[in-house]
């Protein structure tokens, strides 16, 4: 993880010199976490980033489950929380209405493109919350968050759209296992975001994709 976290602080360093702020969108799970030592000791003034979450279960943020909540607790007591967390959550509303106050707080942030997004592929392919064969589009028609039930458990997810996601300058993609790594095989291969998402790093829009494996 030591050379995505340089990559990652780099990014944000020439974006706050250039522009006083960096935005960073950052993708949940556990992997992630292992980039918080490196990044910990990096020489950036992390109280001028903004990390958007990619995805979020729409569940309270004191939840287990709930991503915005686990990166909360990781960058504790670390130089990295004084950064802002821009969540896709919100508290008191339904998925419904959740959104459109979940769209107006990215809003802002993505007027211009992040300066780098952080994400992870699944076993299954998905990137975010987009799963296979669920209904979000790779139109790229501004729409920029996307809600479904989860294919298996069914709880609500809410994600950033592919439109979304390719409003990056770069992409760092955490392809850490083998099963990751023949999704992206897959992709490379021709399989469809409908059935890989994770083929949407693929699309002439796309910016421009790194791998990190395991090791890097």
């Amino acid at each position: 993880m030591q050379r995505a976290a340089l990559e990652i602080a780099a990014a944000a360093n020439n974006a706050i010199e250039q522009r006083g702020r960096a935005i960073l969108v950052w993708s949940g799970g556990n992997t992630p976490r292992r980039l918080i030592p490196y990044l910990a000791t990096s020489d950036v003034d992390w109280s001028r980033v903004n990390f958007i979450l990619g995805d979020e279960r729409w569940v309270p943020l004191d939840s287990p489950q709930s991503n915005e909540g686990e990166m909360r607790r990781y960058l504790a007591g670390t130089p990295l929380q004084s950064a802002a967390i821009t969540g896709l959550f919100t508290p008191g509303l339904d998925p419904a209405a959740g959104i459109g106050a979940a769209k107006a707080r990215i809003a802002g942030l993505l007027d211009q493109p992040a300066d780098l997004s952080l994400l992870g592929v699944g076993d299954d392919g998905h990137i975010a919350s987009l799963f296979p064969e669920q209904g979000w589009s790779t139109r790229n028609d501004g729409e920029w968050l996307y809600s479904a039930p989860h294919p298996v458990s069914g709880e609500t997810r809410i994600s950033l759209t592919p439109a979304a996601l390719w409003r990056s300058a770069r992409w760092l993609l955490l392809v850490t296992t083998p099963a990751k790594s023949v999704q992206w095989e897959l992709a490379l291969s021709g399989s469809p975001p409908t059935r890989t998402p994770v083929a949407i790093a693929l699309d002439p829009g796309a910016p421009p994709v790194e791998l990190i494996g395991p090791d890097a």
